[in-house]
C-alpha cells in the first residue's frame, strides 16, 4: 500500500463515517414516532445518495473510458497518450473510494435547502466534523500505509513492533479526530461575563417579601383537556380530563401543496378546519374565591416535538399561588420537515388563546365542572414565547379593540386581560388588523437573554415602545438577562436555539442551566403577575431594582427598562427631538436623537438623546412649571441610561439640580445604583460561524443597548422633603471622555 493511497482510502472512510454520525445526529429532527428509526432514515439516505453517486460515475467511467480507447485506436499517437491519461482519470473517479468523496462533497456543499433532498442539506451545518473526520481518517490512512510499508526484521517479536509501530504512525490523526470531536461536544468557553461588585451590591437592600419561585402555599391538581381524538398523544385524546370542540381556522390559514396536505391529514388526523383546543392545565384545589386565568403559548418549534410541556414548571409554580394555568398545544401550527407557515399564522395563534380563554368562561358557567364559579374572567394574563409572545400580545389587542380576522368567526368578547408576558418574542410578524402590534392600559413584561440564538436582538422591545397609558395603575417592564438564552425557558426546547442543525454550534459555557434559566422565569413572571392580577404592587420594587432580589436569582446580571402608569415625563426625545433643542448640551462633541438600535441591525423603535463628550460636559433640562404642578405627587427622579461607545465602557455621571430659590444638589448615579457596563455576548464557538451557517440573519454588534432605569429619591439628594415644583431644572454631568444613550427623564410616585 502506498501512502497517497493509503492516505486518500483513510481521508474517504474518515468522511463517510463523520458524515453517517452527523446524519444519524441531524435525523433526529424528523420525529417519526420510532426512536430508531430517525437516525436511520439518515444513515440510509447518506448512503443511498453515495451508492448513487458511485453508481452514475462508474457508469459514465465505463462510458468514456470505452470513448476514449476507441479515439485513441484511430487517432494520432500524440492524442492518443492524452486520451489515455483521461481515459485513466476517469476509470479512477468511478473507483468506489473516489466516488465516496465526490458524494461527500456533494451532499455537504451542493445539496438544495428545500426539497425532496432537504434532510441531506443539513449536513452542511456539520462541516466541520466531516472535514475533521476526513482529515483524521487521511492522517490514519497514511499512518497504516506508513507502518506497513516499514522495513522490519523477522527476529521474534517483528508482529508487536509492527503493531507498535502502527500505534504511533495513528497518534497524529487520534489527535485531530479528538480535538474535533471534542469541540463539536462542549459547550463553549464562554463569555467573560460582567460581575456585580460586591460593595455596591451590599448597599443595596435585600427585599422582605415571599420568593415568588418557591411553591406557593395552595395544593395544585394537574389535568389535561382536548377533542378526545387525539392519535398522538393520548392526555387530548382518550385521556383527556375534559372534553373540548374542534375550531375552523381554514379561511385563515394558506392551503398546503398536496404532498404536505397529505403528509398533514396523516400525521395530525385532522385539517385546518378542525383544529383542537389542547392544552395541559393546574389548578389550585384548595384556593378560595375566583381564581385569575393565566394562558401560555408556545412558539416555533418542530411540529413534531410537542413545545406545551416545556411549561409545566412554570404552570405548576403558578398554580401553587392560586391561579388557574392552561400551557395551549399549538403545535399543529408550527413549522416541520416540509412547511413552515412563516409567520402568516399569528393571527390564528392569537385567535385561539382567545378560543381558550372562551372555554374556561364557559366552564366557569357549567354546572357540576371542577371549575364552575372558580374563573375569574376579568383577570387574564397571557404569556407566550417566542412567535407565542407576539402572539399573545396581538390577542389582547385584538380582544381589546374587538377587530375582525378575515374569513373567521367573531372573536370572543368580555374578557378582561390584564396582563401580557412576553418571552424572547418576535416582533413585527404579525400582520393582521392594526399591525403591528400596539397595546394599551394593561401591564406588559419581555423578558430576553443575552444568548439568545434564536432572536438575537432584543426585538421585544418593539412591543414594549408601543404599549401606551392613559391612567390607572398600570407597569410595563423590560427585562434583560446577561446568561440567559432562548431555548431554555422551555424545558423541552433548552439550548436548541438555532434548530437542531446549527446549536451544537452555538456557544453555551456562560449560560443560565435550565434549572437556573427556570428559576429566573419563575421568579419574574411570579412577581409580575402577583401585581397584576393580585394586587401585591410590593413587587414593583424589585422590577425597578432588580438587585433587591438577588437573593431570589441565579448567578447572573439582570437589567430592567420600565415605566408606570404614575410617570410624568419631562423629556423623553419622542419623535426624534433633539436634545439641543429640548436642553442645553454644554461641552459635547456631538449630540443628537437616535434609535439605540439592536445587535441584529434592527430597531428599539424610540429615540433617546445620544451624547459624545472628550471633556467633561454637561446636558441641562429646564424644568417646566407645568410639568412640575403634574407631577406635584412624586418622590422619585428617573431616567433611562446606557453606554454608547464600546461594549466595557464604563460612565459614573452626576446629577445635578438647581433649585427654584437658587440652591443647587448633586448626587452620584452610582451612590444609588452603579452603572452598570454593557452585556456582550459571544453567540457561537467560534467568530464568523454565525454569518456563515445564518446568513440571512445580521450580527452587527456583540451587545443590544438596553437602557437601564434608575430612580433616585429626592429626598437622597439631601434637601428634605424635596418636590418637583422646588426644582428648577436637571442636568447630567459626564466626566472624563465616552458616549452615552440617556432618555425618559421624568417623576414618578
Amino acid at each position: 500500500m502506498t501512502l497517497l493511497r493509503g492516505a486518500f482510502r483513510g481521508m474517504a472512510l474518515g468522511a463517510v463515517a463523520a458524515a453517517l454520525v452527523c446524519a444519524a445526529y441531524s435525523s433526529q429532527g424528523l420525529h417519526t414516532g420510532i426512536r430508531l428509526l430517525d437516525p436511520l432514515i439518515g444513515v440510509a439516505l447518506v448512503l443511498l445518495s453515495l451508492a448513487l453517486v458511485n453508481g452514475i460515475l462508474g457508469l459514465a467511467a465505463a462510458v468514456i473510458a470505452r470513448a476514449l480507447r476507441l479515439v485513441a485506436r484511430h487517432g494520432p499517437a500524440s492524442a492518443a497518450a492524452v486520451l489515455g491519461r483521461i481515459a485513466g482519470l476517469a476509470r479512477l473517479a468511478g473507483q468506489p473510494v473516489t466516488s465516496a468523496v465526490i458524494g461527500i462533497v456533494l451532499i455537504v456543499w451542493a445539496t438544495p435547502s428545500s426539497g425532496p433532498l432537504a434532510v441531506l442539506h443539513g449536513l452542511f451545518y456539520f462541516e466541520i466534523p466531516i472535514v475533521g473526520g476526513a482529515l483524521a481518517g487521511l492522517l490514519a490512512g497514511a499512518g497504516v500505509a506508513w507502518s506497513r510499508n516499514r522495513p522490519v526484521s523477522s527476529l521474534p517479536g517483528t508482529a508487536r513492533r509492527r503493531q507498535a509501530l502502527t500505534a504511533v504512525a495513528l497518534v497524529p490523526a487520534l489527535l485531530v479526530g479528538g480535538t474535533v470531536g471534542a469541540w463539536a461536544a462542549m459547550p463553549g468557553f464562554g463569555d467573560p461575563l460582567v460581575h456585580e461588585d460586591p460593595g455596591a451590591l451590599a448597599k443595596i437592600p435585600r427585599l422582605d417579601l415571599p420568593d415568588p419561585s418557591q411553591p406557593g402555599p395552595y395544593r395544585v391538581v394537574a389535568v389535561s383537556y382536548g377533542s378526545g381524538s387525539d392519535t398522538h398523544r393520548p392526555e387530548f385524546g382518550a385521556q383527556a380530563t375534559w372534553k373540548t370542540p374542534t375550531v375552523d381556522a381554514s379561511a385563515a390559514l394558506p392551503a398546503h401543496d398536496s404532498l404536505t396536505d397529505a403528509y398533514e391529514r396523516w400525521y395530525w388526523g385532522f385539517d385546518t378546519a378542525h383544529l383542537p383546543l389542547n392544552a395541559l392545565a393546574w389548578y389550585p384545589s384548595d384556593a378560595p374565591g375566583r381564581l385569575p386565568l393565566v394562558l401560555i403559548v408556545h412558539g416555533n418549534h418542530d411540529a413534531e416535538e410537542s413545545s406545551d410541556p416545556g411549561y409545566a414548571y412554570l404552570g405548576e409554580s403558578l398554580a401553587s399561588h392560586g391561579m388557574i394555568v392552561a400551557s395551549i398545544d399549538e403545535n399543529f401550527l408550527n413549522g416541520d420537515v416540509f412547511f413552515d407557515y412563516g409567520g402568516v399564522e399569528m393571527p390564528v395563534r392569537a385567535w385561539m388563546l382567545l378560543r381558550h380563554a372562551a372555554q374556561f368562561a364557559a366552564w366557569n358557567e357549567q354546572p357540576g365542572h371542577p371549575l364552575a364559579g372558580r374563573v375569574d374572567a376579568q383577570r387574564i394574563a397571557l404569556i407566550g414565547h417566542s412567535r407565542g409572545g407576539e402572539a399573545a400580545a396581538a390577542a389582547a389587542m385584538i380582544e381589546d379593540e374587538a377587530l375582525p380576522i378575515a374569513g373567521m368567526p367573531a372573536t370572543p368578547a368580555g374578557l378582561g386581560i390584564r396582563a401580557v408576558v412576553a418571552i424572547a418574542p418576535s416582533d413585527g410578524m404579525y400582520a393582521g388588523p392594526d399591525a403591528p402590534v400596539s397595546l394599551r392600559d394593561l401591564d406588559y413584561l419581555v423578558l430576553q437573554g443575552a444568548h439568545d440564538g434564536d432572536l438575537p436582538g432584543f426585538s421585544g422591545l418593539g412591543t414594549y415602545h408601543r404599549v401606551t397609558f392613559s391612567g390607572g395603575n398600570h407597569l410595563k417592564v423590560a427585562l434583560y438577562s446577561e446568561r440567559a438564552n432562548h431555548g431554555r425557558f422551555n424545558s423541552v426546547w433548552d439550548f436548541g436555539d438555532a434548530g437542531l442543525s446549527i446549536s451544537w454550534l452555538l456557544d453555551r459555557g456562560s449560560m443560565l442551566s435550565p434549572a437556573e434559566q427556570q428559576r429566573l422565569a419563575k421568579t419574574a413572571i411570579g412577581a409580575f403577575l402577583a401585581r397584576s392580577l393580585q394586587g401585591t404592587t410590593a413587587y414593583d420594587a424589585f422590577f425597578q431594582e432588580p438587585r433587591s432580589g438577588r437573593q431570589w436569582l441565579p448567578a447572573d446580571v439582570v437589567e430592567t427598562h420600565w415605566e408606570s402608569s404614575t410617570r410624568t415625563v419631562v423629556q423623553g426625545f419622542t419623535g426624534g427631538t433633539r436634545p439641543e433643542t429640548s436642553g442645553q448640551t454644554n461641552g459635547f462633541a456631538a449630540s443628537g436623537a437616535r434609535d439605540p438600535g439592536l445587535r441584529d441591525g434592527g430597531q428599539q423603535g424610540d429615540f433617546a438623546a445620544w451624547l459624545r463628550w472628550t471633556t467633561p460636559a454637561t446636558y441641562l433640562v429646564p424644568l417646566d412649571a407645568s410639568v412640575a404642578a403634574q407631577a406635584a405627587g412624586s418622590s422619585s427622579l428617573v431616567f433611562s441610561l446606557a453606554p454608547a461607545g464600546v461594549p466595557r465602557e464604563s460612565m459614573d455621571p452626576v446629577i445635578q439640580l438647581r433649585m427654584v430659590d437658587g440652591r443647587t444638589a448633586e448626587l452620584r448615579v452610582a451612590a444609588v445604583a452603579p452603572v452598570r457596563p454593557l452585556l456582550p455576548a459571544q453567540l457561537w464557538k467560534a467568530a464568523g460561524l454565525g454569518d456563515r451557517y445564518l446568513p440571512g440573519e445580521q450580527h452587527l454588534s456583540p451587545v443590544d443597548r438596553l437602557l437601564q432605569t434608575y430612580r433616585v429619591p429626592l429626598v437622597a439628594f439631601g434637601l428634605g422633603s424635596l418636590r418637583p415644583a422646588a426644582i428648577a431644572s436637571i442636568g447630567f454631568r459626564f466626566p472624563g471622555a465616552g458616549e452615552a444613550y440617556l432618555d425618559d427623564i421624568a417623576f414618578e410616585a
